[in-house]
């Protein structure tokens, strides 16, 4: 079954972690010291997946959608375009 945005958005965390790990498409993945930021492509939208770290433990405090390419700006100073034969 396909989401749009919006449908997304109403579901609970557990549901959109469980859809993002079922039907999306890793991008890519930004690492700092007390967070991971994972992005997806889910349905034709983007999903950003926060983790934080407190001590040994990681848990996701959340994932949020979006359709604004502006919002992929930190991740796409990572990405070489010579590495996608672009």
């Amino acid at each position: 079954m396909q989401v749009t945005l919006c449908e997304f958005d109403e579901l609970c965390l557990n549901d959109r972690l469980h859809l993002i790990w079922a039907v999306g498409t890793s991008l890519h993945r930004i690492q700092t010291f007390k967070q991971t930021y994972l992005l997806y492509s889910v349905y034709g939208f983007y999903v950003e997946v926060v983790i934080g770290y407190n001590g040994k433990v990681a848990s996701v405090s959340n994932a949020v959608a979006f359709e604004e390419s502006n919002r992929l700006n930190k991740y796409l100073v990572d990405i070489d375009l010579k590495d996608l034969g672009i």
